[in-house]
């Protein structure tokens, strides 16, 4: 028996255009922060209309700590153009560099 080795290479070129062209016509799903705003502003809504207490139930409900569930609602602090920016993707950072935003602007 004699072994041997066939490369091709013909179809992947044509396979990495087709996948370039799906990544850019799919649309970018909405980051983790965006998400954990709109839940916030949810919550918020929510509490307003009296269906939840308070962010303790609210927590509860969602199966968070509460600790946790204050730090998603103090993305609500954030500044307008920061949240319309996290919310059209334009802008994607880590959560952790949000937290530290909203607590410099509490000290202010």
């Amino acid at each position: 028996m004699s072994a041997f080795t066939v490369t091709v290479k013909a179809g992947l070129k044509r396979e990495k255009k087709a996948k370039e062209r799906r990544k850019r016509e799919l649309p970018q799903a909405p980051s983790r922060i965006a998400r954990q705003l709109a839940l916030a502003y949810l919550v918020e809504r929510l509490i307003e209309a009296g269906k939840i207490k308070n962010y303790a139930e609210a927590a509860q409900k969602l199966g968070v700590t509460r600790a946790r569930m204050t730090q998603i609602m103090n993305l609500i602090s954030l500044r307008t153009e920061t949240q319309n920016a996290i919310l059209t993707g334009q802008l994607r950072l880590p959560e952790r560099q949000f937290r530290s935003t909203t607590a410099q602007t509490d000290c202010l």
